[in-house]
């Protein structure tokens, strides 16, 4: 099953979405804003990482880093219930 991506994924949709991760616009060398950053608010287990699950995730775009932290969150779903 896909997930439908927001077309106008804002920094704020991404947090309100995602409230386990810290999202942040990346900034290059001239402070022009350039990427997208998500970073996980708790630790994970070596389970958690062994299963898929990561702390960090970076994209060029808002769609793209709303996909990553979608399909983290189908990771997470699978882990806790069990799922192989």
């Amino acid at each position: 099953m896909q997930t439908v991506t927001p077309p106008a994924a804002t920094l704020a949709g991404l947090a309100a979405t995602f409230p386990g991760w810290h999202i942040w616009r990346g900034r290059d060398g001239r402070g022009a804003e350039k990427g997208w950053y998500a970073t996980r608010r708790q630790r994970l287990t070596a389970e958690e990482l062994a299963a898929g699950l990561t702390a960090r995730l970076n994209a060029d775009d808002a769609e793209s880093l709303h996909d990553l932290l979608a399909q983290q969150q189908v990771i997470e779903q699978q882990t806790t219930s069990g799922a192989p």
